[in-house]
């Protein structure tokens, strides 16, 4: 469904020049083609035991708010020029947004999601008869 609604968008998006397909459609259809094996893959072999993506996988909302403000503000400082150095370019975008989401999942959401459960323990807490709690 992905790959549909991509393909539906994409000639108007290279039309509008929109930077929604920034390069063509190659390239994005390459990228999603990959991440869409690496799924099969990970499917059929089960799933992979890593502390690294469980790690990234603590910070991927963090990472899904953040990739693009930080990606936009590298690109102002070293905007892509389609030639090799746009890879280091990449790289420290990725680097960026790893340490941006990290600092941000310790510092709001951590303390957010204790709240959260300190919150709702508490109020479930009260919710329970006062004959039960004897």
């Amino acid at each position: 469904m992905q790959i549909a609604a991509l393909l539906s968008v994409s000639q108007l998006s290279l039309a509008r020049g929109d930077n929604f397909i920034m390069e063509g459609l190659t390239p994005v259809l390459s990228a999603y083609m990959l991440a869409f094996a690496v799924f099969l893959a990970a499917v059929g072999l089960g799933r992979p035991h890593s502390a690294l993506l469980a790690r990234i996988g603590l910070i991927s909302y963090s990472m899904y708010l953040f990739h693009g403000p930080v990606n936009a503000l590298v690109y102002r400082v070293l905007p892509l020029t389609g030639e090799r150095g746009d890879i280091a370019t990449m790289l420290l975008c990725i680097g960026l947004t790893l340490m941006v989401s990290w600092l941000v999942y310790r510092t709001v959401e951590r303390p957010m999601i204790a709240l959260g459960r300190k919150v709702s323990s508490k109020r479930d807490a009260s919710l329970v008869p006062s004959s039960r709690l004897a």
